[in-house]
């Protein structure tokens, strides 16, 4: 029931983070700001991963701002093997622009070796695509 989002007792991830004035902290105050948040989502078994054009302040804003309201924990999932993994990196333009470049080449190389004309074939990109869930 869990896995199919059919439990009612999941709490929003926000529940349980430090408080943070994210909008308002200095980059200083960041980092130690966001290794609490880090550490609190490891003992619910979730972790959180950004990219290397994030600064610890960037995290946060994504952290509290746009995911802890959506996100939530299981207390069933405390201390367990099932992990939640959570990518910043998906809001970051910088790495967007160059999984766009990863697609359309990997696509330009499949259409070469098909014997296809860079004219020929899809001509979607890999933003249109819709995910297979």
């Amino acid at each position: 029931d869990v896995i199919e989002g059919k439990h009612d007792d999941d709490d929003p991830l926000m529940t349980v983070l430090p408080e943070c004035d994210y909008e308002n902290i200095s980059e200083e105050e960041a980092e130690p700001a966001l290794k609490a948040a880090l550490a609190v989502m490891a003992l619910h078994s979730m972790v959180l991963h950004y990219c290397e054009h994030m600064t610890a302040k960037d995290a946060l804003k994504f952290l509290y701002g746009d995911y802890a309201h959506e996100g939530r924990i299981h207390p069933g999932f405390l201390g367990g093997d099932w992990v939640t993994h959570v990518d910043a990196s998906e809001q970051c333009a910088a790495c967007l622009e160059r999984i766009e470049a990863e697609y359309n080449e990997c696509n330009e190389e499949k259409k070469r070796s098909n014997g296809e004309d860079s004219e020929g074939g899809s001509t979607e990109t890999w933003s249109e695509i819709e995910p297979p869930f």
